[in-house]
């Protein structure tokens, strides 16, 4: 009973960080012209990622909640304390596996299983490379154009910032997503030591290692290719 009340508690406060990340979708503000299909797509792919590093930290709070409501009596102080470690393990993957170890006896299905969610992440972010591929080369372009313009008096130098304000809210994004791509390579990591533990030097944990050192060939190269558009929209003459 203790620990059903305390996971009623904390879902409800669960439930409120739940619908805030899901409200926490980056609109443009002051924008001269509306999102283009990449742009658009970039944000619904890198919401999809945030949303999902957020959701472990809320089961965790979940769980630790229940276990310190058990382990203190029910005192709330201790569902405070519990949710807030289970907030913690749950970022750093460690409800993840935990739940995988729940749902899965066999240490192969577990494994699979593991595996086919980092598979799953890997082909969702070569889409949202593709995207942000597409979207930084179109950033590149009205640079260029709005320097052209700026040159030729066509615009104003107030006009030339709104104009590149796209730009530089599409870099506020990307910079937000491979945060959160880093802190997903680095759960990933976590979960790997986990079944590492568990399975030795399973083949299935060295293929677990070889998805994670492709997803972080993915966001190092997405990484170069931010910090050349920011160099570039830097020395930018419009300022």
């Amino acid at each position: 009973m203790l620990i059903k009340r305390a996971a009623m508690r904390a879902g409800v406060a669960g439930l409120a960080l739940s619908v805030g990340l899901a409200g926490c979708a980056t609109t443009p503000q002051h924008l001269e012209r509306p999102l283009t299909p990449a742009e658009q797509r970039v944000r619904d792919q890198a919401n999809d990622f945030n949303r999902t590093v957020g959701e472990g930290a809320v089961l965790g709070a979940l769980l630790g909640a229940a276990i310190g409501a058990a382990a203190g009596g029910g005192k709330w102080q201790n569902v405070v304390a519990g949710a807030g470690a289970g907030a913690v393990a749950g970022g750093a993957g460690g409800y993840y596996y935990a739940n995988k170890k729940e749902r899965y006896f066999n240490e192969e299905e577990r494994l699979d299983a593991i595996l086919a969610d980092m598979r799953a992440d890997n082909k969702k972010l070569e889409t949202l490379t593709a995207d942000a591929r597409t979207m930084m080369t179109a950033d590149n372009a009205a640079i260029d154009q709005a320097e052209q313009d700026l040159a030729a008096r066509r615009i104003s130098v107030a006009q030339a910032r709104r104009r590149l304000a796209a730009v530089d809210d599409n870099r506020a994004v990307l910079e937000k997503t491979i945060a959160g791509l880093k802190e997903r390579r680095d759960e990933w990591r976590r979960t790997a030591d986990e079944a590492r533990k568990d399975a030795g030097a399973s083949t299935k944990v060295a293929e677990m290692e070889r998805e994670i050192s492709t997803l972080e060939t993915q966001v190092s190269r997405l990484q170069r290719e931010l910090d050349q558009l920011t160099t570039r929209r830097r020395a930018s003459v419009v300022g």
